[in-house]
This record gives C-alpha cells, sequence and structure tokens, in this order.
C-alpha cells in the first residue's frame, strides 16, 4: 500500500509550485522566544508556522547599489512584497480547504510599539525569527536572516496555522555569524552612521539557545539612515540614496555615548521632505496598492522603461506622479522610499558576492543635484557639498511647501482636523473682537 504523502510534503510542494524555492515548517515545541515569536498572538491556537523567502532582482540591485537608477529596486521591493503577500494568502486558503485554521501578517505591515526607542517598532510577529526555527535562514552580524542560497536579500513571509506539522531541521544559531559573516562585512561597512558593531555582540534567546547579532550602537542610527536624513559615510567618499546630512556627523561616526542620536533625529525630522513617506514605506504608504495588485505585472503602475522622461530625474518625478495618483492621498512626495537597506541587500550567498555589492556602494559617490532636481553623483567631496548647498537654497521653498504639504494631508485624513474651520474662525474671531473693541465691550471667544 502506497505511503500517503505528509501535509507538511504538501505544503512545500504547493510553495514551490508558486515559483518559491525557500520555504520550511516547523511544529509545536520550537516558539519559547521573545513576544514576536508568539503563534497565538496573530492566530488563537496556533501551533506551527511555515515561512517562505523570495529573491529580490539581483540586476535591480546592481542598478540601485551602483547608483545608476533607484527605481528598478524600488519598484521590484514592492512587486516582491506583493508576491509574498499574496503567496501567504493562497496558502492560507490551501490550509483552510483542507480543515485547519491560518492566518498570516504581511511584512512590515504588523507592528506594536517598542518603548526602547522613540522610532523603534517591535513587530506583531517576527518573519525572521520563524525562518530561524525552521532551518531556512540564521542570524547574520546586521541581524538580517540570511539564507543559505540567497544570502539576505530576500523577503520573507510566514502563515501560521492550528494544524500540528512535523518540524524540519534547524541550522544552528552561529552557522551564519561564525561562517559567511567573519569572510565578510559588508552590511557593517555599507550602513552609512555605522549602527552595528563588528566585535560586540548582542543575542536573541531562541528555544534556549543564544541567536546572535552585531550589537546595535543605537535603533535610531537605522531609521536615520534609512530615513534620508543622514546619507553619507563617515570618510566622506559615498553615501546611499538619501538627501540629507547632519552636519555634526559628517567626516565623524555618530557616537551614542557622547551624543542624543535620538535627539538629533527628532531636530532634523520636520525639516527634511523624505522622512515621512520613508518611516514604514512599504506599511504606510503602499500596502493597500500591494493587496489590490498595484504593483503586480500588467498591472495599472509602469515599468521602469514606461517611466515618462529622458533624464533620471524626470523618471523619478513620474515615478512619484504615479504612486500619488493611484495609491493614495498622503503619497510619496520624493519618489525615493526606499534609500538604504543596503545592509540587507548587500548580502549575498558567498562573501565574493557580497563585496561586489559593497565595491559597487564605494564606487558609486555621493549623491547631490542639479538646479533642475536631477540627482548626480560626484566623487569629490567639497564639490558634493557646494552642489548641495546651492541645491538646497534654491530649492528651499519646494521643500518646505512638500513638507507642509504632506503634514497637511496627514493631520486632515488620519487626525481629522479641518483647517478650512480653524482659519474661518480665527478670521471671525479677530473681526469679533474689533468690532467689540470699537464699541467699547471686552473682548471674547465665540
Amino acid at each position: 500500500m502506497e505511503k500517503s504523502m505528509s501535509l507538511e510534503q504538501e505544503i512545500k510542494d504547493f510553495v514551490n509550485g508558486m515559483g518559491i524555492d525557500v520555504v520550511g515548517v516547523a511544529g509545536p515545541g520550537r516558539f519559547d522566544g521573545p513576544p514576536s515569536l508568539d503563534l497565538n498572538y496573530i492566530l488563537k491556537g496556533g501551533k506551527s508556522v511555515i515561512p517562505f523567502a523570495i529573491p529580490f532582482d539581483v540586476e535591480a540591485l546592481y542598478s540601485y547599489l551602483s547608483r545608476k537608477s533607484a527605481i528598478p529596486h524600488n519598484i521590484d521591493q514592492y512587486r516582491v512584497h506583493q508576491r509574498v503577500i499574496h503567496a501567504a494568502e493562497k496558502l492560507k486558503k490551501f490550509l483552510e480547504a483542507k480543515g485547519h485554521r491560518a492566518a498570516h501578517i504581511a511584512p512590515n505591515a504588523g507592528y506594536r510599539k517598542d518603548p526602547k526607542s522613540t522610532f523603534a517598532l517591535m513587530p506583531q510577529f517576527s518573519h525572521r525569527y520563524a525562518a530561524y526555527v525552521t532551518g531556512i535562514a540564521a542570524p547574520g552580524i546586521s541581524g538580517s536572516a540570511v539564507t543559505e542560497k540567497y544570502g539576505g536579500s530576500v523577503c520573507l513571509n510566514s502563515v501560521i496555522t492550528d494544524a500540528v506539522l512535523e518540524g524540519d531541521p534547524m541550522l544552528p544559531p552561529r552557522h551564519i555569524f561564525d561562517g559567511l559573516c567573519q569572510e565578510c562585512m559588508a552590511c557593517t561597512e555599507s550602513c552609512p552612521p555605522k549602527m552595528f558593531m563588528k566585535t560586540t555582540e548582542e543575542y536573541s534567546l531562541i528555544n534556549g539557545q543564544f541567536y546572535p547579532r552585531g550589537k546595535k550602537r543605537d535603533t535610531n542610527l537605522c531609521a536615520v539612515s534609512c530615513g534620508g536624513l543622514h546619507a553619507i559615510s563617515a570618510d566622506k567618499t559615498w553615501s546611499n540614496w538619501g538627501k540629507g546630512w547632519i552636519d555634526s556627523w559628517t567626516g565623524v561616526e555618530p557616537d551614542p555615548e557622547k551624543q542624543n542620536i535620538g535627539a538629533d533625529m527628532r531636530r532634523v525630522f520636520g525639516f527634511n521632505q523624505d522622512l515621512p513617506a520613508r518611516i514604514s514605506p512599504i506599511a504606510v504608504v503602499v500596502q493597500d496598492a500591494i493587496e489590490e495588485g498595484f504593483f503586480e505585472e500588467g498591472g495599472p503602475f509602469p515599468s521602469y522603461e514606461e517611466l515618462e522622461g529622458e533624464t533620471e530625474g524626470q523618471k523619478l518625478r513620474s515615478f512619484a506622479d504615479a504612486i500619488e495618483k493611484h495609491v493614495t492621498d498622503n503619497a510619496i512626495a520624493d519618489p525615493l522610499a526606499l534609500t538604504c537597506n543596503q545592509c540587507n541587500v548587500v548580502c549575498g550567498p558567498t562573501a565574493e558576492e557580497s563585496n561586489k555589492r559593497w565595491q559597487m556602494i564605494k564606487k558609486g559617490g555621493i549623491l547631490t543635484y542639479k538646479e533642475n532636481n536631477e540627482p548626480c553623483w560626484v566623487h569629490d567631496f567639497p564639490e558634493a557639498e557646494q552642489m548641495r548647498k546651492d541645491y538646497q537654497y534654491k530649492v528651499k521653498k519646494q521643500v518646505v511647501k512638500e513638507v507642509n504639504g504632506r503634514r497637511f494631508k496627514i493631520l486632515t485624513k488620519h487626525l481629522g482636523i479641518d483647517f478650512h474651520t480653524i482659519f474661518k474662525g480665527r478670521s471671525y474671531k479677530k473681526k469679533l473682537n474689533k468690532a467689540l473693541n470699537a464699541a467699547g465691550l471686552p473682548p471674547q471667544d465665540f
């Protein structure tokens, strides 16, 4: 009598059938760890998890890291996120058809407030931890989940179910950390403010074992860099795609022991037009569009080749316009929603590949802008500094307009503040009290 296929194998075959070749399974007894590894937070009675990974397009990464164009990787990020969301939903329905309950949380979409830091967010469920307990990945020095086939340049998602599944073999907690990472360190080098320490470790305790990563110097350093507030390297030879520089950090590595990093971040937060859309670009700005198929191949969103404009600046503008037109009222004024994420995408499956990507970053130069808002890359810091000053002076009014416009949309759309009534009320109050004063009466509210 032929043995029937196990549910675990059916699940893997189903996921493989969607073009996903990195998938794992973990059953009961593997979820003793941080709060974000709690299955019951997402699904009451959850017993098992099925995480999977989809790699980012390598050619788009090369374009992004070598500073040729940021748009292909931005588009690819959205589309890969869309793929993992749709794959999770299909797997959920597959399990439900088998008589099991299932649930999933889209990557970068569900957070709890983490009290440790002003801008830190704790995920409702950690797909990274799920990858560890199923053996499809192990931690790298940057804290990314690093797969053996694709490195860390992947997007993860997970489906939680009440089905009792047998777990796959796990990788040793230090499998990547003591192997590939010690040959490489590209992730630590490619972070402009050097958020992770190379030689000092910190740990997550999962199932009684320490899972290492490089100790964070300050969590806010990541938000500063990925938010576009501080883009330039300490040696002033290269930058990420962010426009901002914190002048007191230029030429030095920011020191959390001597500087209030959070205060520096809050000080420049309101004056940088990049940051609001970039704090959580997938979760806040385009999540609905992803779920609705906006970025699918053949959907309403154009490919890079279809974007209007001959120059990169013109294409960037049409990229932003397409998002703003079709996605949300609180859209991206600056189209570069992704400015950094270099610690993630620089991580390839081998040290040689990671170093190749790191060299692209080092040789890419420093981002600045021309008069017509056209991005350009220069290799001389004094030249970059002067162009930056000229650019900032010439576009100051436009920057203020964009910042205020976005604030207006946030306050009206999300907080329900009616500025029309407020302004009319102030005008009326002024007129009323002028009339009261002329009549010899005391001023009053209305």
